[in-house]
């Protein structure tokens, strides 16, 4: 198995790769699928651009951490096992890209946006759906406090009785804890994660198209993002942010029909944005607090090349489960008596530091080597770069927020493996359903497609 061969050759003298050679030659390597899928579709936006910039990120992180947090060197195989995921998925984003493009009708260039004529949502509807993130919010935190109570937890604030929930609860996947907080509790909880794209939506809508800004929406929109912080992480915070960003440029470009330079600045701004508040985020959830900026940052995005150098070399072995999901589904539908998920091997660093993520190909490696890697990322490709294109050409707000929900795991395939999970949940048909009928209760009266210029009413705006 080439595979094998290539792990037997890293214990050889002579491989020619050092400490920071290796993490140079991966840089180098990774630059390539994000300059030719770029040059193939002229469009920044392409998840193929966007999922090589996001591994050239973490593999420029590891770099900058280099001496600093740790002193791996990537093997041979490390590199080869990223480069395959990486220019597998450009190549089959590039293709799919090429052949939507010549069957696409291009109305987007020459027509208004229809649903950008909805008036303003009603206030009485913005004060249901703040008061349901609200009280959906205070009894989910209530039945959490009131867990960690029963586990000892008494003298501890509500900051550290939540980050005690995440390595007690979430982390060990001790399925016994989880009965504190109810079901339906916990699927009221999912709501707010489509009310929150949402809200991004309709806020973005207003100001861009309407030349208003609705405060009422923002009150709205700041406490489902505030919600974020009951799931004791910043990924979902992250990921809420991340959608936000992409159904801004989104309907940005619709409104203006072409693109623009100044969007790179604003992306590099709003990149910047992030990183400042990741940090701070990891002083208020006490985690890694004597880590300065730069070896956070570093550390936070590079840790899964390391980890993943380290399970490549042979020490951490455990299947991927990539498919675990359907397991999970099986078992809870009633198919199937057992059900287990492997949590992740936590990988120790200088300083008391750990990380648990290993970036989304180690799933796909750990489960059927190489070829595991070719067949999890050419899916994801297809799936995602079709999504894209729905949200992208084909004028229907609903895929434009839909799209921005399952961004995240785009952003996340070089930290860990998020795509499978999101998709292969029980809950999704439910999410879909919930998208839906919140968007109709929002924007009843809003038209969903695109105004051709053909229609009288194309000039009204």
């Amino acid at each position: 198995m080439v595979s094998e061969m290539v792990r037997q050759n890293t214990k050889k003298e002579g491989i020619g790769l050092t400490g920071m050679s290796s993490f140079y030659i991966l840089i180098a390597l990774l630059i390539i699928p994000a300059i030719v899928t770029f040059s193939y579709t002229k469009d920044i936006g392409n998840p193929g651009v966007v999922l090589s910039l996001s591994f050239l990120f973490a593999s420029f992180s590891a770099t900058v951490g280099y001496g600093r947090w740790h002193n791996n060197t990537l093997s041979p195989l490390t590199i080869l096992v990223l480069c395959v995921g990486v220019y597998t998925f450009c190549i089959i984003s590039i293709i799919i890209s090429l052949s939507l493009h010549r069957t696409q009708t291009n109305h987007q260039e020459d027509a208004h946006v229809l649903w950008a004529l909805n008036p303003t949502i009603s206030l009485w509807k913005l004060a249901i759906v703040t008061v349901f993130i609200l009280l959906i919010s205070f009894i989910y935190l209530k039945q959490l406090i009131s867990l960690m109570n029963s586990m000892g937890y008494t003298g501890y604030s509500v900051a550290e009785k939540l980050n005690a929930y995440r390595g007690t609860v979430l982390l060990t996947n001790d399925e016994g804890n989880t009965g504190g907080i109810s079901l339906i509790v916990q699927q009221l909880r999912n709501i707010i994660d489509v009310l929150v794209p949402l809200l991004f939506f309709e806020f973005f809508r207003e100001r861009l198209f309407l030349g208003k800004t609705n405060i009422a929406v923002l009150l709205a929109l700041l406490a489902g993002l505030t919600s974020s912080f009951l799931s004791t992480g910043r990924a979902l915070l992250l990921s809420y942010l991340l959608g936000g960003i992409i159904i801004y440029f989104y309907l940005a470009r619709v409104k203006k029909k072409k693109f623009d330079t100044r969007v790179i600045v604003k992306v590099i701004s709003c990149g910047a944005f992030l990183l400042c508040l990741l940090f701070i985020l990891n002083s208020v959830l006490a985690r890694n607090v004597n880590l300065g900026f730069v070896d956070y940052i570093s550390f936070y995005f590079g840790s899964s090349i390391t980890n993943l150098n380290t399970f490549l070399s042979g020490p951490i072995t455990w299947p991927g489960q990539t498919l675990n999901g359907l397991a999970k589904i099986a078992h809870t539908l009633g198919f199937a008596n057992t059900y287990s998920e492997i949590p992740n091997v936590w990988v120790h660093y200088r300083g008391g530091i750990s990380s648990n993520v290993y970036t989304g190909v180690q799933r796909y490696y750990a489960d059927a080597g190489l070829l595991g890697v070719l067949l999890g990322m050419s899916i994801f490709s297809i799936v995602i770069t079709i999504f894209y294109f729905k949200a992208r050409d084909e004028g229907q707000p609903l895929w434009c927020v839909f799209y921005a929900m399952c961004f995240s795991t785009l952003i996340d395939q070089s930290r860990s493996e998020s795509f499978f999970t999101y998709f292969l949940r029980i809950s999704l048909p439910l999410t879909i359903i919930c998208l839906i009928l919140l968007f109709r209760f929002i924007n009843q009266h809003a038209p969903t497609r695109y105004l051709t210029a053909a229609d009288p009413r194309y000039k009204l705006n």
